[in-house]
């Protein structure tokens, strides 16, 4: 498998659209040695993630701030190509609304919709999109 971060996700991209689950060993025991830092947000990242929000959010600051742990998967199972995402919040002064999204319109590549048989946890992988203040583009 390749080292480039962009050529890992087409080549992962690649086998979702044949139908191939993929297979992720994870970390050897020496890397999640080397990793097991404090993984809390310090307030730099804090203020800059409640900005990267509002941004999105049209100028909404959070409600509340939650930080999760996140366990990557071992295994994803493609479903298929994303064709568009919906989904529903407030965003400025609006009032909550439903946005949509679709994606490779403007002739970029779609996403990947796939799934882990573990946890039932969608991923959405590869595309070119970007996530902008203005919402999903691409």
């Amino acid at each position: 498998m390749a080292d480039n971060p962009a050529e890992i996700l087409r080549e992962l991209a690649g086998l979702l659209h044949e139908g191939r689950a993929l297979i992720n060993p994870g970390p050897s025991d020496e890397e999640e040695e080397e990793e097991e830092a404090d993984p809390a947000v310090d307030g730099d990242e804090l203020e800059d993630l409640e900005e990267e929000y509002a941004n999105f959010h049209w100028g909404t600051r959070p409600d509340r701030i939650a930080q999760v742990d996140v366990t990557p998967p071992r295994t994803l199972v493609g479903i298929g190509e994303l064709e568009a995402v919906v989904y529903r919040t407030k965003k400025g002064e609006r009032r909550q609304a439903s946005w949509i999204h679709e994606l490779g319109e403007d002739g970029g590549s779609k996403p990947i919709l796939a799934y882990d048989p573990e946890s039932d946890q969608l991923y959405i992988i590869g595309g070119d999109y970007k996530i902008t203040p203005r919402g999903i583009e691409g």
